[in-house]
């Protein structure tokens, strides 16, 4: 039976939004001048503050000329011709007395200046919406041959997970952030310096652009990089119309087809909208930003790990009932990072159609109808304005373009297109979705959709027709809250129906062009079954493994409905299945478990109904680190923890993007050769079997290890007692027969302790009773098994003695530095240095124990100095300045010695 939705007319829609949308203007411009108004932008009489407009006008060009010509008090920001659009900063008065009423100006709306990121930097998990599944089954689409763009601050394109896939930064901010540098690597990020880096199109290219305009990018700019998705990982305030720049990105779309946007639904999804129909209505339409009321983007808000909405994500309705967001995905700290998960996912998806099209793109109508189709509904059945239409699924989305199970075509007014699509026995459900790219409404519009096509299914008996899932629009609590019914829709451009458990037969999918402005529409048509009692694993897989004793999150996808199952493992060899969990829910779709702490090759089961579905044999073990014993000139040892027995080890190498296998070996140390292994980071991954391995190690940049050949740290360090500690740490003593310590005496270094056959031990301290009053210099040398040595740099120690204080050298060469080593200072501690007429020469901080005063250019003299704490002397001196050889010299005093004049303290 069909089911027809009416809430009200189109006229009472519109006179509501009308009234919403009612702003304060002064009564002289009258009410034609007020629907230039973007809502909530309230005008008044004489202002002098400047403030940010964006204007929609008929001719770009034409206008700018003119404002430029007339000389008016405005600079011009930003310019986007195909939307009509310009960014201005001028006072308000500037506004309603000269730019308003001008015929060219057709609306006015905020041009923000502030915008805020909306994550502050999230977890990572690639399980949630099986990303790492699509990297496990289809290996070679990872984003490749495709460009994403972030707009928002600048990433950090140093980062080696990015490396050697940035594309120029012509557009790019100046500012560098954290939150636009997480983006990046949730996108796109090559997982090196460790796999929680890995992004979902990790061999995709990445460009930035700045929001500072909130507007598209020019399309010679996305031309330019070949840019076919741009993520937006960023909102401002609640906003509930259709604005310039909503307009403005569904133009973009519509100037390049196959061009996708993606936006983050926003962090207020426990908030009201401050106006429009929903105002006031806590938890309902508080989408960050009226540029996310455009049609033709993809808005994603935030899931947990386990697929739940977190409470924060913001919901839906847009600002005239349409159903957002479009989908969820995991983003426990903000739905940026699921916007980020979403455009990463998209380029995949990207790279795949084009693989299978002749390497055309899909249009972005095509690759939305893909992501809503696959979703797994998630919230109340059907789409919602908490969750859209589902979870991201990138596996099954992956599969979608596989099995090529979509369309597209165009539609004139009042036509009606039919594709066959042949349905088999044993299906739970079938989903079909239609999606279309609509032409920009006016800004301001009441309603956005301009085209309206009709999506409906006739069945195998030629007689039943099920018609697309539509919500409540009506702005109380408990209407938005009703569940989906069917009926026709004439608000959204994407509409969707499922059927449960469908008959097996031809379903033939009938598009009407209900209302066409213009040329024919195209649309894109994406469809799937799911087969009923199926079972399948996503996580753990071959590629895909836990840690051995670590807490795990188990992954399936079941159409088994509410029924329970029996999880059980082994390890291979085994006979018997070892029990985990007799009464598991299979609706759930994941179950925590935490792994034995062993190195095993390990199978997962889940028994349902009597039927047994075993998953992937993999690899069962702990994560390596990998660490540096030496990084001499001519080679390297790296070490790394034991996985267990029997297991070999797979190093890798970074290359010019990507690590890359080097080879394997069975020891947990190697030595490398520089000269044939000249890579800056290096990995390493635990294999057994017939090629199966655990998670890949951290990939550190070698040179940032802080170690040396062979040292980590030379250490010296003043103790209690007025004697030295002197500590060394070794990377490694590989190939090491002794170690010594030495110091500094008389021009010779003599050493001070000694350790033989030092196997096992990478630490070694002594200590230097009688230091040295002025410097003390300290080192290390290791003696190798070929008989070589190695030296450390040297240690320093400055030690005053057993006064307060200590000035040295004595003399001082008038090219030299004076010394002025302090037990202790506080916070003003100044050295002074006077003539011998008592005239002032030089006043310095002493910010450390040691202060180095430099005496180029001095005369021959006698130069007295004190040393003042707070204003009060407490230690002074002078000198007899004499001629020596190497020029210039002052003789000071040293403390408890008198040359020609006196020392003392106060």
């Amino acid at each position: 039976m069909r089911k027809r939705l009416y809430i009200f007319n189109k006229k009472g829609l519109a006179a509501t939004l009308a009234a919403a949308f009612f702003f304060a203007l002064p009564s002289v411009y009258g009410q034609d001048m007020a629907n230039k108004l973007s809502p909530g932008l309230a005008l008044v009489a004489r202002s002098d503050a400047t403030e940010r407009f964006m204007l929609v006008v008929n001719d770009p060009d034409a206008f700018c000329k003119k404002v430029i010509r007339e000389h008016w008090p405005l600079s011009i920001l930003r310019r986007y011709d195909p939307g009509g659009i310009v960014v201005l900063e001028t006072t308000r008065d500037v506004l309603t007395e000269r730019l308003l009423p001008m015929d060219e100006v057709q609306y006015v709306d905020r041009g923000r200046a502030s915008v805020r990121e909306e994550l502050p930097v999230p977890g990572h998990n690639l399980f949630t919406n099986s990303i790492q599944a699509l990297h496990a089954v289809y290996p070679d689409w990872n984003g490749a041959s495709r460009t994403i763009s972030v707009m928002e601050k600048r990433f950090d394109s140093t980062d080696v997970d990015l490396r050697g896939r940035v594309a120029p930064l012509h557009r790019a901010a100046q500012e560098t952030t954290i939150h636009a540098s997480v983006m990046a690597t949730l996108i796109a990020g090559a997982g090196t310096s460790n796999l929680a880096g890995q992004g979902a199109a990790w061999g995709g290219r990445l460009a930035s652009s700045d929001f500072v305009a909130l507007l598209p990018d020019n399309e010679s700019d996305y031309a330019a990089l070949d840019v076919s998705v741009q993520n937006h990982s960023y909102g401002v305030g609640i906003e509930n119309y259709y604005g310039a720049d909503a307009m403005a990105y569904d133009q973009s779309v519509r100037s390049r087809p196959a061009l996708l946007h993606v936006f983050s639904a926003g962090n207020s999804g426990e908030e009201g909208a401050p106006m429009g129909v929903y105002r006031n209505i806590p938890g309902f339409a508080n989408l960050t930003g009226s540029f996310k009321m455009a049609k033709n983007v993809l808005l994603a808000g935030a899931v947990d790990s386990f697929g739940r909405v977190v409470p924060y994500s913001s919901r839906g309705p847009a600002y005239d009932g349409r159903i957002k967001p479009d989908l969820v995905a995991f983003g426990p700290d903000g739905s940026s990072g699921s916007a980020a998960l979403v455009s990463g996912t998209a380029a995949v998806l990207q790279q795949a159609f084009a693989e299978r099209h002749g390497g055309n793109l899909p249009p972005a109508s095509q690759v939305r109808a893909i992501l809503v189709n696959s979703a797994d509904d998630v919230e109340a059945p059907g789409p919602d304005y908490t969750s859209g239409f589902g979870n991201m699924n990138a596996l099954r989305a992956a599969k979608t373009v596989d099995e090529n199970r979509l369309f597209t075509a165009q539609i004139a007014l009042s036509q009606e297109l039919w594709q066959e699509i042949v349905v088999p026995p044993g299906q739970a459900e079938l989903k079909i979705t239609l999606a279309w790219d609509d032409p920009p409404a006016s800004a301001g519009a009441a309603r956005a959709l301009t085209n309206d096509l009709d999506l409906s299914l006739l069945g195998p008996d030629g007689q039943s027709v099920w018609l697309p899932w539509v919500l409540n629009i009506y702005p109380l609590t408990d209407s938005l809250q009703k569940g989906a019914i069917r009926g026709v829709d004439s608000l959204n451009n994407v509409e969707q129906i499922t059927l449960d458990f469908p008959e097996p037969g031809i379903y033939k999918i009938r598009v009407f062009g209900r209302r066409i402005v213009g040329a024919a529409q195209p649309f894109s048509i994406a469809f799937e079954w799911r087969q009923a009692d199926s079972f399948h694993w996503v996580f753990p897989m071959r590629s895909n493994t836990p840690v051995s004793g670590e807490a795990a999150v188990l992954h399936w996808e079941s159409t088994w409905g509410a029924g329970n199952g029996i999880l059980a493992y082994r390890f291979t060899g085994d006979t018997a299945w070892t029990p985990v969990d007799s009464a598991v829910s299979l609706s759930a779709g994941y179950y925590r478990w935490t792994p034995p702490d062993t190195f095993a090759l390990t199978q997962m089961r889940m028994q349902v109904a009597g039927q047994f579905f075993p998953g992937d044999t993999f690899l069962l073990a702990p994560v390596l680190r990998l660490r540096v014993g030496f990084n001499c000139t001519d080679s390297l040892l790296l070490f790394w923890n034991a996985a267990g027995p029997g297991s070999a080890y797979r190093v890798w190498g970074l290359g010019d993007r990507y690590l890359e296998p080097l080879l394997t070996t069975a020891d947990t140390q190697l030595i490398l050769d520089k000269a044939a292994f000249p890579f800056p980071n290096f990995a390493v991954t635990p294999v057994a079997g017939a090629g199966f391995s655990g998670l890949r190690s951290g990939a550190p940049d070698i040179a940032a290890q802080g170690v040396a050949c062979y040292f980590r740290n030379l250490l010296a360090n003043l103790n209690a007692d007025n004697a030295v500690d002197v500590s060394c740490l070794l990377g490694s003593t590989h190939s090491i027969r002794s170690v010594r310590l030495e110091k500094l005496s008389g021009g010779v270094f003599s050493e001070f302790g000694h350790w033989n056959q030092p196997a096992g031990q990478l630490f070694f301290s002594a200590v230097d009773t009688e230091p040295l009053s002025g410097i003390n210099l300290y080192r290390a040398v290791l003696e190798a098994d070929n008989g070589g040595l190695i030296s450390s740099d040297t240690a320093v120690l400055y030690f005053a003695g057993t006064g307060e204080y200590l000035v040295f050298p004595n003399p001082v060469s008038g090219r030299g530095i004076l010394h002025i080593i302090a037990q202790s200072i506080d916070e003003d501690t100044r050295f002074v240095l006077y003539d011998e007429l008592g005239r002032q020469l030089a006043e310095i901080p002493m910010n450390d124990t040691l202060l180095a005063v430099p005496l180029s250019g001095r005369s021959p003299g006698v130069y007295p100095y004190v040393v003042r704490q707070g204003g009060r002397v407490v230690f002074f001196g002078k000198g007899t300045c004499r001629q020596i050889a190497a020029g210039c010299g002052c003789l000071l005093s040293r403390i408890g010695q008198v040359f020609s004049f006196q020392t003392g303290f106060t």
